[in-house]
């Protein structure tokens, strides 16, 4: 668990000091393949400065994958349960 914590916090230290203008919502539909993700970056010109060790932007990939992954899992969940287990208040009429 600490080194999971220790590697996100690199990630999200990496993200703020290699990505220019960072939004979420920017990369959801580039992060199906990690060659994706690379090319929107560079297509993009969205790095502040050139990154040497292409580990970096792995861990920036894994990092920024699971926040929407984890984001998008909490909306089909709410949707999932609002939808399954709650009583339609047409129904109590």
């Amino acid at each position: 668990m600490l080194i999971s914590m220790f590697n996100l916090n690199m990630a999200k230290q990496a993200v703020d000091k290699y990505l220019k203008n960072f939004n979420l919502k920017d990369f959801k539909n580039y992060i199906r393949y990690i060659k994706d993700f690379k090319n929107y970056i560079k297509k993009e010109k969205l790095l502040k400065e050139e990154i040497e060790d292409e580990r970096i932007l792995d861990l920036m990939y894994g990092f920024i994958k699971l926040q929407i992954e984890v984001i998008q899992a909490i909306k089909e969940h709410n949707t999932n349960f609002k939808k399954n287990e709650t009583i339609n208040e047409e129904e109590l009429k």
